[in-house]
């Protein structure tokens, strides 16, 4: 999961994990650096599903690789899906000393009032949605379905809860997230990148 998630969000790895240019062997410390990153990602995810994040895979039947990860976070309140005894409780979940933790909290906290910026415009909070917080597919997998097959639980168990879904997209994203009917409340700059604030309504609120 972590090189997938890695994969999707490479545009932030220079961010998050700069290289130090004063240490030689940069393609060294490259390889370093992204492995520490691809742990801290699939440790985040797993931490995030103990805690009742919900989280799917996509496998390829023939290789048995995983080509696709989503991971959901229901509404607040919601514990249906949280978990007990998963033997993750002491998992190790300090950041990589690689890691720039300052830099991360900060784009993080921007985003964060970006995200509300945009809610606020419909009268809407992230808790009471259902928020997409991550999907990704590799490479040679893209525009085959995937993403949408992955997201689709989500989708349905919102709109049983009738709850509205919220997610934030960047340009690889926003045109699959149109197709199934989200709406762009707004958008931002993150991590050098754009990114859109975008809503699907399922309680007549648009």
């Amino acid at each position: 999961m972590g090189v997938l998630t890695r994969s999707a969000f490479s545009y932030s790895s220079r961010v998050f994990f700069p290289l130090d240019d004063s240490l030689p062997n940069p393609e060294e410390q490259e390889q370093l650096l992204r492995k520490d990153e691809e742990k801290w990602r699939e440790v985040r995810i797993a931490r995030r599903w103990q805690d009742g994040c919900p989280v799917f895979l996509a496998e390829d039947t023939e290789t048995g690789r995983v080509v696709g990860v989503a991971q959901w976070k229901p509404p607040k309140g919601d514990g249906r899906w949280k978990r007990e005894g998963t033997g993750l409780e002491d998992m190790d979940t300090e950041p990589p000393a690689s890691m720039d933790v300052k830099k991360y909290d900060e784009v993080m906290a921007g985003v964060g009032v970006d995200e509300g910026r945009a809610l606020k415009k419909v009268g809407l909070e992230e808790e009471n949605c259902w928020y997409l917080m991550t999907i990704a597919t590799t490479p040679d997998q893209k525009r085959r379905g995937i993403g949408k097959m992955l997201m689709q639980w989500g989708l349905d168990q919102a709109k049983a809860d009738k709850r509205n879904v919220f997610l934030t997209a960047t340009d690889e994203g926003k045109f699959l997230y149109e197709k199934v009917g989200f709406k762009l409340l707004d958008e931002f700059e993150a991590a050098g990148k754009t990114h859109y604030a975008m809503m699907l309504f399922n309680q007549g609120d648009e």
